[in-house]
């Protein structure tokens, strides 16, 4: 029986983990509309936070990680992260049940089976 390679999570370098850190640190300073919804998150602290701790990820994974983890205190369902080709969850919350009409219940079963990409869309 032959052995499968195990896949590493691919590397990153201290210097691309600042580039990109920086990149999305500064794109939701510029564009992030809800801080003044969260007074409690002092943005600028999270960058001294996380910063140095994204930097000395190990791999792409790691440093995903980190970002989700400053993130996080954002409270907001919109706010996600894709990582080479991989969903990171950022925040989430228990949701009660929605009742499901049972003229849907078909169309809901297709989406869960199929992902978003049973309604046309590429996420």
């Amino acid at each position: 029986m032959k052995g499968r390679a195990l896949k590493l999570p691919p590397a990153i370098t201290p210097e691309l983990a600042a580039k990109a850190f920086d990149r999305l640190w500064e794109a939701f300073d510029r564009d992030y509309a809800m801080f003044v919804l969260r007074p409690e998150v002092d943005w600028n602290k999270s960058r001294e936070q996380f910063r140095p701790r994204a930097l000395a990820s190990k791999s792409v994974y790691e440093f995903a990680d980190v970002c989700a983890e400053m993130l996080k205190p954002l409270r907001d369902l919109h706010v996600w992260l894709k990582i080479a080709g991989t969903d990171v969850p950022v925040f989430d919350r228990p949701r009660p049940g929605t009742p499901i009409h049972p003229r849907t219940a078909p169309c809901w079963a297709e989406l869960r089976r199929q992902g978003p990409r049973a309604m046309g869309g590429d996420v």
